[in-house]
């Protein structure tokens, strides 16, 4: 009984160890991408400024081009909430639609829209960011950089 209980437990850490995971969607570029969304611990949300975004994950904040390849090589699903975006190897991400956070603080668009931030700035003022709504993709649009968005984060290695 002892050993059940040793290995439920050591199975336990090993799945919660594992929940947080970069995922091979065969890519071109070898792109991975996070299974989830980052948490904002200073306002306990799952929104970003762009300035922030940039502070706290650098070189992890997928680029433009990053999102473009998504798009280009994976399906798209809308699930009533979100986008389950499929590779072509099997592997899928799901990137909810949790809406977004304005400069002053009010939220719009869950469970209909969302945008995800871009490493890449439109100018002093904006920065892209990738959007969907109600089954619709935009690549990149230009948004204050005080909007509050979602991070999903990508790794090259």
């Amino acid at each position: 009984m002892k050993k059940l209980l040793v290995f439920v437990i050591l199975c336990f850490f090993a799945l919660a160890a594992n929940a947080q995971q970069f995922v091979d969607l065969g890519l071109p570029s070898g792109t991975l991408w996070k299974n989830v969304n980052e948490t904002n611990s200073n306002d306990s949300s799952k929104f970003f400024t762009y300035d922030e975004a940039v502070k706290n994950f650098g070189q992890q904040l997928p680029s433009k081009e990053q999102w473009a390849e998504l798009n280009t090589y994976c399906d798209w699903s809308w699930m009533g909430g979100g986008c389950l975006v499929s590779g072509g190897n099997g592997n899928s991400i799901y990137l909810p639609a949790l809406g977004y956070r304005y400069c002053d603080g009010h939220l719009y668009g869950k469970g209909f829209f969302t945008g995800y931030w871009t490493s890449a700035q439109c100018d002093s003022k904006n920065a892209y960011a990738f959007c969907y709504y109600d089954e619709v993709l935009e690549m990149a649009n230009c948004y204050l950089r005080c909007y509050g968005f979602p991070v999903r984060l990508v790794s090259n290695e």
